[in-house]
């Protein structure tokens, strides 16, 4: 379950890093061609707040799940 969630937290931040202006390279030292999609700023606090938010509550519906023993994991 740990591995998952770390892989899981990696694609994720890499995804959200993606959807930057600011080109790099996910692949990086396999493939070293920059990437970006240009939908918002890195540094925009509503984008970084959403994206906070987001990640508490995923993170309070995993506790709730595991502590409420509704999913055995």
């Amino acid at each position: 379950m740990g591995f998952m969630s770390g892989f899981g937290g990696t694609v994720l931040h890499i995804i959200g890093d993606l959807l930057t202006y600011m080109p790099f390279a996910p692949l990086a030292p396999f493939y070293n061609k920059k990437v970006s999609l240009g939908l918002f700023e890195s540094d925009g606090d509503a984008v970084n707040n959403l994206f906070f938010n987001i990640g508490v509550i995923a993170f309070t519906i995993y506790l709730v799940f595991v502590y409420a023993d509704i999913i055995k994991l």
